[in-house]
């Protein structure tokens, strides 16, 4: 349960119900595992949705609950699927930090799986996997993934390698990835720009 979650939910109440006011009661608790339940009172002159059917309402309603690792599992069975993508989901679903979820879709995480597994695929002592790609959302820069295992790349090694290829570095983050019964393995994601770009 989150605020943003909750605020989903009022628009969807919103949208499909034709509501004039929406008040929420949260209810927290623990029996049989923690649990927050949420109750809405619309207020609506309809006696029927305004727009489509209750199952479509419901339909919504289940989508906009889902957390982050609910979609990556379903990214990755739509990927790799039902057998694959469940055993990545077993691997994977916890080894991704909240901090990671806020600048990653699940696709995108998708993605990071299929390099991760080849890195520890390989016996290579310092190996490393590339990613390089654009994004809509920023179309004024591109991304750059290094992916690596055991300990964080010195941003004082990466640096110069980049600039000397005539990059310009925006930004970066990195993050840990904590693969049961697996070393360490780190993302740094850069923003980058040819240089000289305006």
């Amino acid at each position: 349960f989150s605020r943003e979650v909750r605020l989903k939910i009022e628009d969807i109440l919103r949208h499909r119900l034709a509501s004039t006011a929406i008040e929420y009661t949260l209810s927290m608790g623990a029996e049989g595992g923690e649990f927050a339940r949420l109750y809405f009172s619309c207020v609506t002159s309809r006696r029927s949705p305004a727009q489509g059917t209750f199952s479509d309402l419901e339909r919504d309603l289940a989508e906009a609950a889902k957390t982050w690792p609910d979609r990556l599992l379903e990214e990755l069975v739509r990927r790799m699927g039902p057998r694959g993508g469940q055993r990545m989901f077993k691997l994977y679903g916890g080894a991704f930090s909240v901090e990671f979820h806020s600048h990653t879709p699940p696709l995108g995480a998708v993605y990071d799986v299929v390099k991760l597994e080849s890195l520890y695929a390989t016996a290579e002592t310092g190996a490393i996997q590339i990613d390089l790609f654009n994004s809509k959302s920023d179309a004024d820069c591109s991304r750059l993934k290094l992916y690596n295992l055991h300990a964080k790349m010195p941003l004082s090694d990466v640096m110069p390698v980049l600039t000397d290829h005539g990059l310009r570095v925006v930004d970066e983050v990195s993050n840990s990835i904590r693969v049961p019964n697996r070393p360490i393995a780190f993302v740094h994601t850069f923003r980058i720009q040819l240089d000289g770009h305006p």
